[in-house]
């Protein structure tokens, strides 16, 4: 069960990742997938993203072009390259997008937001999800697929300076790399 959290986490972080946030802010993230809801906190300044959900912390840093994934309960950390190019500019954008048409103006929390319906390339086939912005800010605070598969909605919205602490790596923690025998040992310690 906890490795199924683990993975949904990873495909809410590579979702969230694919953007470089325009707007400084902080909310509570709530997903799920196939009945599964995941709860977690995202935190974005200057391009930077700090998730933090099941247990991890993952923190982007486009500047020098790393993902951190940190594990506060191991004391550990893993680094990973970070394709810059693969980001993009602006908080709306889907990755691979094809086409986006305005739904409606709707309400959501009693802030105003635009519903898209935004059609996109995933591999070898369109797919298809709606998305819900945030007028006063570009901010997407929801995202749901066609099929209702999937959602990533945030909660708690606040806009304005977020800590630049947020998206440091901490001292005192175990560097791991990939391949490593401490990796069959993180394993182990999550399975838990």
């Amino acid at each position: 069960m906890r490795s199924l959290k683990a993975l949904f986490f990873v495909f809410v972080f590579v979702f969230v990742c694919n953007h470089a946030f325009a707007q400084d802010f902080s909310a509570d993230i709530i997903s799920s997938a196939n009945g599964q809801v995941f709860y977690g906190k995202i935190f974005t300044s200057g391009g930077k993203v700090r998730m933090e959900a099941q247990g991890a912390i993952n923190i982007v840093r486009p500047d020098k072009k790393l993902v951190w994934v940190i594990m506060p309960e191991q004391r550990m950390y893993m680094e990973m390259p970070l394709d810059v190019k693969n980001m993009l500019v602006g908080s709306t954008k889907v990755a691979n997008e094809q086409t986006r048409e305005l739904v409606a103006k709707d309400n959501i929390d009693g802030k105003e937001v635009s519903k898209y319906k935004v059609v996109y390339d995933s591999g070898n086939k369109k797919e298809t999800l709606y998305m819900w912005v945030l007028e006063e800010s570009d901010i997407p605070i929801k995202t749901l697929s066609e099929d209702g598969s999937w959602s990533i909605e945030y909660k708690n919205v606040k806009i304005g300076n977020v800590s630049a602490d947020l998206f440091s790596m901490p001292s005192g923690y175990e560097k791991l790399s990939m391949g490593s025998p401490d990796m069959s040992r993180l394993g182990k310690m999550l399975d838990k």
